[in-house]
């Protein structure tokens, strides 16, 4: 829901943003608020809903961005996988991949 809330804060009209969900609905009540927020949404944001992995990829390489509305997740596949599409990616920053390259 924060991704959605935020659109009007980056100038989602004025940057003609489209906005792409891909993924499934674990909380019904969280998505039908999702869904009810993204209608009133300064630029188009669509519910592509659960992807096969080469529709995905298809996805990822024409996106610009990439991000990953998550509070929990550090360093999922999903940023790796984006990164390689040469998309930019943009998470939270609980996981530094270099904590475990770096000497005790």
């Amino acid at each position: 829901m924060s991704l959605i809330r935020c659109l009007d804060d980056i100038g989602g009209a004025e940057n003609k943003l489209e906005v792409i969900l891909a993924g499934g609905a674990g909380n019904e009540k969280e998505y039908a608020e999702i869904e009810r927020l993204a209608a009133m949404a300064p630029c188009p944001v669509t519910f592509a809903g659960r992807l096969d992995q080469k529709t995905l990829a298809g996805e990822y390489n024409r996106s610009d961005i990439f991000v990953l509305p998550s509070f929990s997740e550090g360093l999922p596949l999903t940023v790796i996988e984006t990164l390689e599409s040469g998309c930019r990616s943009y998470r939270n920053c609980l996981y530094n991949p270099m904590d475990i390259d770096s000497p005790a």
